[in-house]
């Protein structure tokens, strides 16, 4: 079981929140039509928008075995986005990874 929180916006003002929301409802539609994987859904995990929490909490709150974050960096015309998958047991990184490109039309 998966929580993908919502991507926190990193500068940018309103362009980079709105990015950030896309990013995290792509993320979690990609991820829910994967057979082997259950996502948790969108407004349970809405609430922690905003709200600092701890990973082992989050898990615990939504039955969670892994907590999937990340943000969303803009600067220019490039895009920064950061992910991290965490054990919700354990607080320990699964998986990371930076995206780097530049915004194109």
């Amino acid at each position: 079981m998966l929580a993908v929180l919502p991507f926190a916006a990193i500068g940018g003002g309103e362009d980079s929140a709105f990015f950030a929301a896309g990013v995290h409802d792509d993320l979690l539609t990609k991820l829910a039509q994967q057979p082997w994987i259950r996502v948790i859904s969108r407004t349970s995990v809405l609430e922690y928008r905003d709200r600092q929490r701890n990973i082992r909490e989050i898990g615990r709150a939504r039955g969670a075995d892994a907590v999937l974050e990340g943000g969303v960096q803009t600067a220019g015309e490039r895009i920064r986005i950061n992910a991290q998958l965490i054990d919700a047991r354990s607080d320990e990184h699964l998986w990371a990874e930076t995206f780097d490109r530049e915004l194109t039309p």
